[in-house]
């Protein structure tokens, strides 16, 4: 597999999610580039190139087999939906990064390894996830929330489709 192969042109607007636990670090560094043993891309940040967000989205991919707030529901009698539950996780886990690609210009591509492990998203197909190389200043992001969520069309190569999804705004 080749990397930082397939170069794209994101979204205006693309999505970093992170534990809260990072927000000061973040708010005066900026999004910090890191390498991996695991991963063989090197000095990477790591982002979503899409603002309706699902459970496809890494790391809620992963995790959501562990949060407690799943311990709340008796799933005898009540389904909450995805909108439900990426809105509590994120509220109570993660913080959600918005970077301005028109403030900071870098070259961004297609992240391979998470198309292939991850699956392509239900709401973007080929360009969910995506990587660049090298830190993204704080003056490029911009920390969100989720708000109430939001009916949205969906073209899907079965037709449309009306999905929910939480809304992402500034704080």
């Amino acid at each position: 597999m080749k990397h930082y192969d397939k170069e794209i042109k994101p979204n205006r607007y693309v999505y970093h999610i992170t534990s809260k636990v990072f927000r000061e670090s973040i708010l005066t560094k900026g999004l910090v580039a890191k390498t991996s043993k695991y991963l063989p891309y090197q000095n990477s940040i790591f982002a979503h190139n899409c603002k309706l967000i699902t459970m496809e989205w890494y790391p809620l991919v992963f995790d959501k087999y562990t949060w407690p707030i799943l311990e709340t529901y008796d799933w005898s009698w009540e389904q909450p939906s995805d909108s439900e539950l990426i809105t509590k996780a994120i509220n109570r886990y993660y913080d959600i990064w918005q970077i301005d690609t028109y403030v900071h210009s870098t070259k961004w591509y297609i992240d391979d390894i998470g198309q292939k492990e991850l699956g392509a998203s239900f709401v973007s197909p080929s360009d969910l996830y995506i990587v660049s190389n090298g830190n993204i200043p704080k003056e490029a992001i911009t920390l969100c929330h989720l708000r109430k969520d939001k009916l949205y069309s969906i073209k899907h190569k079965s037709g449309w489709v009306e999905m929910r999804f939480p809304m992402i705004t500034k704080v």
